[in-house]
């Protein structure tokens, strides 16, 4: 049933609706709106400020990042249209200075866009804000997957653009609401508004290859409608085998959010084949950042990957990601650049409506009413003692002992945290939880947990 929206008066509703499935959790708090000063991000940033991001105690800050491409009179009526939009929605607005320190920028799309999304990570970082809200509609979604098909993309690429993802491991997402809407609406409501857009002049460059694409194909709604429902079946198909694969795996994998890998037994992988594993590996590539920077797996390192697995050995894939297997175990990891620092995200609310981790976190649940105000996270120490949930015994086990047994690699216990609660451990982060602190599935009072690294 198509629900999207055909007229200005319905896409506040539209909006609204599509956020509450996208983020059931996001409540009070800043929310950062990418804007560019044209029509598709000012008419998001309209709808938000008119429904969902004026509920709730939610509160709106426009974000501007410039490439820096323009002369500076374009530049200046690229910033003048932003800030007119932010004072028509008495919202504040900044110009965050992007975090480019060397050559010049190259002028094309791609590394514009990791440039302007690390940006607004930062920018989201520095607000506290965890959402990044950004105006990509039907027509970008479409021109998306035409252009991953003309590049021989697999089943991933004609996914198309996620409507939520991680922007990096600080734990900022990016959720995209609009990406069904016929950009025809957006410029309808900001005429009802009378609102005024700048309009890009790189959008008419035909050296890069969305505009370029963008005039060869004309405008085709009915053609972008088809294309973008296309490319939710994709996703809809490839959620679906993650999910298989993990439950297949069941405990035979495990996330270690804060040393950037993934531990899956060995003997539990040749149930796995075909697009099954495929998506197994994209799964555990996403749960440690590996698809942050742009693609890392193609199908001929999935075939090196499956090889490795059955004979054991090692693989070394694009974005510092690695595969060792030897002996029961096998690790994908992936190479830290730098220093991190461990974050907790916390939201308290009844057992259903957890997400699914994204980027390098985990996540768990804990009975809240045995955890009492707030849990904390830090390193783990010698002398913690916890009581594993599972098959094993009901008793107490020192924790840094219990991770040495089951052969966790030192490099990873280096990085082990924990989760304290009421002056216990309630989860070794990435592992198990205390069996004290296990809820039912229809619990209504449950410490909905996140961990990742910064």
């Amino acid at each position: 049933m198509d629900t999207a929206p055909k007229t200005p008066g319905q896409l506040v509703d539209h909006v609204r609706s599509r956020l509450l499935a996208l983020a059931p959790e996001a409540g009070a708090g800043f929310y950062v709106v990418a804007v560019s000063g044209g029509a598709d991000s000012s008419a998001l940033a309209i709808a938000l400020a008119r429904g969902w991001g004026a509920e709730a105690g939610r509160r709106l800050a426009l974000a501007h990042v410039a490439h820096g491409w323009h002369d500076a009179e374009t530049a200046r009526r690229e910033r003048n249209a932003v800030n007119v939009l932010a004072h028509e929605l008495r919202l504040p607005v900044a110009h965050p200075p992007a975090p480019w320190h060397g050559p010049a920028l190259r002028q094309t799309e791609d590394a514009a866009r990791r440039w302007r999304y690390a940006t607004l990570e930062r920018f989201a970082c520095r607000l506290g804000a965890r959402f990044v809200l950004t105006g990509h509609h039907q027509r970008d979604q479409a021109e998306t997957v035409c252009l991953r098909a003309q590049r021989g993309s697999g089943r991933a690429g004609l996914a198309g653009i996620p409507p939520r993802r991680a922007l990096g491991t600080h734990g900022v997402e990016v959720l995209r609401p609009l990406l069904d809407v016929d950009p025809g609406v957006l410029r309808e409501l900001l005429t009802a508004e009378s609102l005024p857009w700048f309009t890009d002049p790189a959008n008419f460059v035909l050296h890069h290859d969305r505009a370029r694409l963008r005039h060869a194909r004309g405008t085709s709604p009915g053609t972008d409608a088809r294309i973008a429902a296309f490319a939710a079946r994709q996703r809809t198909r490839m959620a679906a085998r993650e999910r298989a694969a993990v439950e297949r795996l069941g405990s035979a994998l495990r996330l270690h959010p804060l040393a950037s890998a993934v531990e899956v037994e060995r003997a539990a992988w040749p149930s796995l084949s075909g697009p099954l594993a495929e998506a197994a590996w994209r799964r555990m590539g996403r749960a440690i950042g590996a698809d942050l920077d742009g693609p890392w797996l193609t199908r001929a390192h999935v075939e090196r990957l499956q090889d490795a697995m059955a004979r054991g050995g090692g693989v070394s894939l694009p974005r510092g990601v690695r595969l060792h297997a030897r002996g029961p175990r096998a690790w994908l990891w992936r190479r830290s650049t730098g220093p991190s620092r461990a974050w907790l995200s916390t939201w308290r609310g009844p057992s259903g409506g957890e997400r699914v981790e994204t980027g390098a976190q985990a996540t768990a649940r804990i009975d809240a009413r045995r955890a009492g105000p707030r849990p904390v996270l830090r390193r783990v120490q010698a002398g913690d003692r916890f009581r594993p949930a599972g098959r094993e015994p009901d008793r107490e086990v020192d924790v840094i002992a219990w991770m040495k047994r089951r052969g966790i690699p030192a490099f990873v216990r280096a990085q082990q945290h924990v989760v304290e609660a009421n002056g216990e451990i309630a989860w070794v982060v990435g592992l198990r939880v205390d069996r004290r602190y296990l809820v039912a599935d229809d619990a209504d009072d449950v410490w909905h947990l996140r961990v990742g690294r910064a």
